[in-house]
């Protein structure tokens, strides 16, 4: 069984530290939330997104979906 949390948990926070605070705390995915990341999402373009899963991907965390 894989666990995963919403990185809206983490709101205020950078997202790398996000994502490394995560998979210490044992989960094995995130769940991203658009806005925390942006206040407009319409301005997370392709090449911002794949550097967002390249960071999960880095500490060891898949993206289990987006919301």
């Amino acid at each position: 069984m894989k666990f995963a949390i919403c990185n809206e948990t983490y709101q205020g926070w950078d997202f790398e530290a996000a994502c490394a605070d995560i998979a210490d705390s044992g989960y094995n995915a995130v769940e991203i939330a658009p806005f925390p990341l942006d206040k407009d999402p319409t301005r997370i373009n392709e090449n911002r997104a794949q550097k967002i899963g390249a960071t999960a991907k880095t500490t060891g965390l898949e993206v289990s979906g987006l919301h």
